[in-house]
């Protein structure tokens, strides 16, 4: 005889059985990926025997939710499994991606990580030892000892060192990557505040090579020191305020200050000059060296800076009658010298220093400087900011104005290698617009020029 249940009947059993199936689910916390899962594989097989193997993490999700398969892949390598109360007070699992304000959260803390493994991935290790976290104070240190070490000479390095130190200072410690541009245009402007407008400039141009080098080598995506513009100086004199400034000077500087302001030397060339070198009578020169200080080691003999300086010049008779005046020195200074005259002696020839001091050793720079300053007050001309190279910058600005020369010619006249470099001398063109406006309808209009002929 068939026995009938109840439909009431029948559906109490299948919930206790459910539920029976529920508490299983929720005796097991924690599920490693790599772990065998305890349950009945061989009934999970039989229910989907089209299935071949199937990974510990699908096998979670089928008994979890057997009528739907979740495809959210787990961020860690276990699944765990949270318990939660019903209504009716028993435990209940949960597992899947988080919602609303948690699942913002976890979004934003997911972009936070890519974005940064990203970014050292873009910065990553370089060689060296550069890492995203390179400082502007290390990268200048690596940059004078590989770089600009075997580019200038030992005088030049030691004034990088310098301004490498002012940099160091205050922009040292920030990171490369991390570098503004606005810290770079305050840094600039306190170098303003402190000191002259060349030295800013010359700041800023060696902070420009160092992070030059960072932006090749991929610590940056650009360089911002390129960003600020490099501090406007400079002042210039014209060519009778240089006449009343040698009239002025010292006679034992006079002739210094007058080859830097009428034939545009560098101080460095005018110092090193020797008795050796000259011939008063041609009116002529051969400049072959530069005298240069060095930390710890005084006054230099060595190279000129630039290879378009040496050579055969030409003297004005300005020059020459000043460095006669001064020939007379030297001689007075001998007789009331007591003991042996010092000698100083280049690529071993003895040689006898134009600009030595009383007691025969090489001038210094700044000697020179004092000593156009004096007579700049002297003149009647303000001598704020007034130097040696003021004189050079002053030819080179006179020179171009005039309209008589090229920047090219004047470029080879004071030793610049490079006509760039000239340009950034010239600070003002002087006459030379309205005579290149004069000159230019007599060049492309030959008809006009007839006829005002």
């Amino acid at each position: 005889m068939e026995i009938h249940e109840e439909p009431a009947e029948q559906g109490k059993r299948e919930s206790r059985s459910m539920g029976a199936r529920r508490r299983f689910r929720c005796n097991t916390l924690t599920v490693g990926l790599n772990e065998p899962f305890e349950a009945d594989e061989e009934a999970e097989r039989c229910r989907r025997p089209h299935e071949g193997n199937v990974s510990p993490m699908q096998r979670v999700n089928r008994l979890l939710s057997p009528t739907r398969h979740r495809t959210a892949r787990p961020s860690r390598s276990s699944i765990a499994l949270a318990r939660c109360g019903s209504r009716r007070g028993a435990n209940r699992s949960r597992v899947g991606r988080p919602t609303g304000k948690t699942r913002a959260l976890a979004v934003a803390s997911r972009d936070r990580h890519v974005e940064k493994s990203a970014h050292e991935a873009q910065f990553g290790e370089l060689t060296e030892g550069f890492t995203d976290h390179t400082t502007v104070g290390e990268l200048a240190a690596w940059w004078l000892e590989h770089v600009a070490r075997h580019r200038v000479r030992p005088t030049s390095l030691a004034t990088y060192r310098k301004h490498a130190s002012m940099i160091d200072g205050t922009l040292g410690p920030v990171p490369v990557c991390d570098l503004r541009a606005e810290q770079v245009t305050t840094f600039v402007s306190d170098q303003l505040d402190e000191g002259s407008a060349s030295r800013a400039k010359n700041v800023r141009t060696l902070l420009v090579q160092i992070l030059e080098k960072g932006f090749e080598f991929g610590l940056a995506t650009q360089n911002v020191a390129r960003k600020v513009k490099a501090p406007k100086q400079r002042r210039t004199i014209t060519p009778d305020q240089a006449q009343h400034l040698r009239a002025e000077c010292d006679p034992r500087y006079a002739a210094a200050a007058a080859l830097c302001f009428v034939q545009g030397w560098r101080i460095s060339e005018a110092l090193g000059l020797a008795w050796q070198d000259l011939d008063l009578d041609a009116g002529s020169v051969l400049v072959r060296r530069g005298s240069t200080y060095a930390d710890r080691g005084g006054m230099v003999l060595g190279p000129t800076k630039t290879r378009g300086a040496t050579g055969v010049q030409t003297f004005g008779r300005t020059v020459v009658s000043l460095l006669r005046a001064r020939h007379d020195l030297p001689e007075a200074d001998r007789a009331a010298y007591p003991g042996p005259w010092p000698t100083v002696e280049h690529d071993g020839e003895r040689l006898d220093l134009v600009f030595a001091t009383s007691d025969g050793t090489p001038t210094l720079r700044q000697h020179v400087d004092r000593a156009i300053r004096k007579a700049a007050d002297r003149a009647d001309i303000d001598s704020a900011g007034l130097g040696t190279h003021v004189g050079r910058r002053s030819v080179v600005t006179n020179l171009f104005a005039s309209g008589s020369l090229d920047l090219e010619d004047v470029a080879r006249f004071v030793g610049h290698n490079d006509v760039a470099t000239t340009r950034g001398y010239v600070q003002h063109e002087g006459d030379r617009p309205r005579q290149v406006s004069e000159r230019a309808p007599k060049l492309l209009d030959p008809q006009r020029s007839d006829e005002e002929s």
